[in-house]
């Protein structure tokens, strides 16, 4: 592998350890990618010729597992993300997983530590909004070979749909929520989490501006919907429990950052609310009546060859 990559980043763990935790990266990813997405989701970005692919952010890995169990073996997956704990979770996923041709490694997007025409396609998942979308395109179109493909998946909340009828917090738990919201929103903002969401069209007018031809745009759509009936009982649970779980990890994150968020007897009132909720979700499940909550994400795939 000599001359494949260069640079040796320092230990980052912001996103894993203030943003999203590993578990709730992982476990939303693992429900969102479901069989017939991540067929579509290949096609759109057009990785099927590929020999060696590049996820740029790939966070906990969930994506290029998926994808590698799709893709000739024959094919090279190389993930990449900033954030030192998420890089030593993929690792330790793709060895217990036994996943061969796959790697790895800790860089920085807008300064990929690989060589001019690397890699036959270079993807990305939800990942430019939150970097200088310019420069994050012209590390690809340099790191991707002449004929290649460079594709980003961007989700769309100002599109999503989501049910109103829920099981919904307390005002007391909206009350104490906030309190860490506004704590998350300072960090959001040191992080620039976001900061560079931008529109399709301009992200579009931008691929054509670094360079890239035959350029593609794409869409579908992320449904989560507990009592679709298409969901086995274990699916149905592993949506409501993965959702609590996060919630609590979220808590638990930003306390953890912050002591003084809030008191202990406020943390154990809230955590109590909010367990309280999900238990009652939990019940309706197994006394099979339905809520019919969901939740709708609409994603944009854009695509262009170098």
């Amino acid at each position: 592998m000599k001359g494949y990559f260069r640079g040796v980043p320092m230990e980052n763990r912001n996103w894993s350890e203030k943003i999203q935790s590993i578990y709730s990266l992982d476990t939303s990813r693992d429900l969102r990618f479901t069989e017939n997405k991540i067929e579509e989701i290949i096609e759109f970005i057009r990785i099927k010729n590929a020999k060696n692919i590049l996820e740029v952010g790939c966070g906990t890995g969930t994506f290029t597992r998926k994808i590698r169990k799709y893709l000739s073996k024959d094919i090279k997956i190389t993930g990449l993300d900033m954030d030192h704990n998420f890089i030593n979770y993929c690792r330790k996923k793709a060895k217990k997983e036994k996943l061969s041709n796959i790697q790895y490694i800790e860089g920085d997007a807008l300064s990929l530590p690989f060589d001019n025409n690397t890699f036959d396609a270079c993807t990305s998942h939800t990942v430019i909004e939150h970097v200088p979308n310019k420069k994050f395109l012209e590390e690809q179109y340099r790191v991707c070979k002449e004929g290649g493909y460079v594709s980003i998946l961007n989700i769309r909340p100002e599109l999503a749909l989501m049910s109103k009828d829920n099981i919904t917090p307390t005002t007391r738990e909206k009350v104490l929520m906030n309190k860490i919201d506004l704590y998350t929103k300072e960090v959001k903002d040191e992080l620039k989490v976001g900061k560079y969401f931008d529109n399709p069209q301009n992200i579009l007018r931008l691929f054509e501006k670094v360079g890239f031809k035959e350029i593609h745009l794409d869409t579908l759509n992320y449904v989560s919907c507990t009592d679709d009936a298409r969901n086995s009982y274990k699916r149905k649970r592993l949506i409501i429990e993965s959702e609590h779980e996060s919630i609590l990890q979220f808590i638990n994150m930003s306390i953890g950052a912050k002591e003084s968020i809030l008191t202990v007897k406020e943390k154990d009132e809230l955590m109590g609310l909010i367990n309280e909720r999900y238990v009652k979700r939990i019940n309706m499940l197994d006394e099979n009546k339905r809520l019919w909550d969901f939740n709708i994400s609409p994603m944009i795939i854009i695509s262009g060859q170098k």
